[in-house]
């Protein structure tokens, strides 16, 4: 990932930022435009419901935020300059793995269900490296006040055993509902303020090489030396 000199570094509410953003992807370009949660299935099961607990015959696309990870491959890079003879450490670097569900409320038939998860799936294929005009929140470098953000968000399908989204969903205590896993990369946290050092500007030295006494030697043809006479 190229990463700038000098711009927008997010801070602790990139998690946040990450699943705005992909809720707005889906949200934009979906052919059939549904409601998009972000949240537990262990929380909110089903079809969206009104203050009266009715359902509203509306479909939803959960984005269900199950695992966060560092990324190893940069734990290990070297300070950053961000101008003005500040260098800062390397921003914590996160992986964001999320499960993708649909709720839809007809009951008899799981067919919207497919249809909508073939819709969402077209969609993350289609955008493998998030457009920055779908960031939200902390990515959005509209506001941001330090302008273009380092982050460069990419999505891609994580597939999971069937063993492990089974735990999943027996440790939130529902029944499996048909699951995709995908996984974010990278989110960028800034580290604290405080950890910030100043590195002191070296001049440029120019060194004066003298030539040695007498001058210098003509260059001559390098010639083996001559045979040694032979024994009598």
């Amino acid at each position: 990932m190229p990463l700038r000199q000098v711009g927008a570094i997010s801070d602790y509410t990139v998690i946040e930022a990450v699943g705005r953003t992909l809720a707005s992807l889906l949200m934009t370009e979906m052919e059939d435009p549904v409601t998009v949660t972000v949240s537990s299935p262990g929380e909110d099961y089903g079809a969206p419901v009104g203050s009266n607990g009715e359902e509203l015959g509306t479909s939803r696309v959960n984005l269900f935020l199950y695992n966060v990870k560092e990324a190893a491959h940069l734990m290990n890079m070297d300070w950053v300059d961000i101008g003005e003879g500040r260098h800062i450490p390397y921003p914590l670097s996160l992986q964001l793995y999320y499960m993708v569900n649909i709720f839809t409320p007809d009951k008899s038939s799981n067919l919207d269900e497919h249809r909508i998860l073939g819709d969402v799936m077209r969609v993350f294929h289609a955008n493998p490296i998030v457009d920055a005009i779908y960031f939200e929140g902390t990515l959005n470098p509209n506001e941001e006040p330090m302008g273009i953000p380092w982050e460069e968000l990419k999505l891609i399908n994580h597939p999971l055993p069937l063993d492990d989204l089974a735990a999943i969903w027996h440790a939130i205590n529902k029944p499996y509902r048909l699951s995709v896993a995908y996984e974010t990369s990278v989110s960028l946290i800034q580290p604290p303020e405080h950890q910030a050092r100043r590195v002191r500007r070296v001049d440029v030295t120019h060194v004066k090489a003298n030539p040695l006494r007498g001058g210098r030697r003509p260059l001559t043809a390098w010639r083996p030396p001559a045979p040694m006479p032979a024994a009598r």
